[in-house]
């Protein structure tokens, strides 16, 4: 019998838990805010199970990733225009045409994105400050290391595989 450990499992479990202790800590608001948006005609939140379109929208997030690492630095990509000289409007826009839609995976939390440059892994921060339920998140968006191929980008970066949520590449970013 053959075990294969990922060693993003931990990183996913880790950084979903502090997403639940942040909804949890919020809960009569965000229930409150959950029947506001219902009773606008919005379905509200994700349908799916929950931790299963965490990994979803990860995938799409980091895949969006490795494809603005692919384009060279002559074409324009909205991903890497966005994380590098954008605002937060302009930094969810992009991601959303890439199928991962920051404000919609994470309502009704109000969402504020940063971007860390010397990461890999997002990190999850409650603004408890603030008088609506408040996430920060942050993307990481580091230099493309030396090491990853444009062919091992392009392989992540176009993987359908629902099975598979997570890249065997060293080193590329997981935004969530």
């Amino acid at each position: 019998m053959t075990v294969t450990f990922n060693k993003y499992e931990d990183h996913f479990n880790k950084e979903y838990m502090t997403l639940l202790e942040i909804k949890g800590r919020n809960k009569a608001k965000l229930y409150a805010e959950k029947a506001r948006i219902q009773s606008q005609g919005d379905d509200g939140p994700i349908k799916k199970d929950d931790y299963q379109a965490f990994l979803e929208f990860s995938k799409k997030a980091s895949q969006a990733i490795a494809r603005s690492w692919l384009k060279g630095d002559d074409e324009k990509n909205p991903i890497k225009e966005a994380l590098l000289y954008g605002t937060q409007a302009d930094i969810k826009k992009a991601f959303k045409q890439e199928g991962a839609d920051i404000d919609g995976f994470f309502a009704p939390l109000k969402v504020v994105v940063t971007v860390c440059w010397n990461c890999y892994s997002c990190g999850f921060h409650e603004k408890p400050e603030e008088q609506t339920p408040t996430l920060e998140l942050s993307i990481p968006y580091p230099p493309k290391p030396n090491g990853i191929s444009d062919e091992q980008l392009e392989a992540w970066a176009n993987n359908s595989d629902e099975e598979v949520y997570h890249p065997d590449i060293p080193f590329m970013p997981m935004p969530c």
